[in-house]
């Protein structure tokens, strides 16, 4: 709608900045491909009458979205609880929450309620040698796979500008300006559009694949 009304409105501002935008998966809220494509393609049309769009890039880095493992209304297998050694157990207060916690692990969990209303006992599983049946207990046993990073989008369209923050040099105002330290501010390589006509990057991209700091 604000794009539509950019685009049918006369003597709109020629700049105009946003401090939004979302890193992830765009169907966990409910943005569906082609109306990512549809504000696209007023983004095209504004940038066609020479108006600026000014994306924030996020807080995130090149953000990411986890391997999709936890589902918050069906985390686990219900009704089973998992055996053998455990690596860490806390209260928390769902299945959902400990199955999360088990992604940061890499491992299988188990969740078994409380008597008290609203918690109960994580289980993360150092390794797994069995299971059995237990009333009210939730696991899982798939591991997630490796996150897949997002850019910031809207950030990320090929027809705006996306700008991260900065701040000025040992924290005096009036000193040069640097990238922010306090969080990652945004970036990343989209897997939603191409780079086929953005030809100024190649050197840039070609670089920095040369040169890229090496996983630990």
């Amino acid at each position: 709608n604000w794009t539509s009304s950019l685009l049918t409105t006369t003597g709109v501002p020629l700049v105009h900045s946003v401090s939004y935008g979302w890193q992830g998966d765009l169907h966990a809220i409910q943005c569906e491909m082609e109306k990512v494509y549809d504000v696209d393609d007023a983004f095209v049309k504004l940038a066609a009458r020479g108006i600026s769009i000014i994306f924030s890039s996020g807080d995130s880095g090149s953000g990411y979205s986890p391997s999709g493992f936890c589902h918050q209304s069906d985390p686990g297998e219900k009704g089973i609880a998992l055996t053998g050694k455990i690596e860490k157990r806390f209260t928390t207060t769902s299945a959902w929450s400990c199955c999360e916690r088990a992604q940061d692990y890499a491992k299988a969990f188990t969740f078994l309620p409380s008597v008290r209303p609203g918690y109960g006992s994580c289980i993360i599983w150092r390794s797994v040698t069995g299971k059995k049946v237990q009333i009210g207990a939730i696991s899982g046993n798939n591991p997630p796979s490796p996150p897949k990073l997002y850019p910031s989008w809207p950030a990320s369209s090929p027809w705006v500008t996306a700008v991260g923050a900065t701040k000025f040099v040992d924290e005096k105002v009036g000193n040069a300006e640097m990238a922010s330290s306090q969080f990652g501010s945004g970036g990343g390589f989209s897997t939603m559009f191409s780079q086929t006509d953005a030809s100024w990057q190649v050197e840039a991209v070609r670089a920095y694949r040369s040169s890229h700091p090496k996983d630990r």
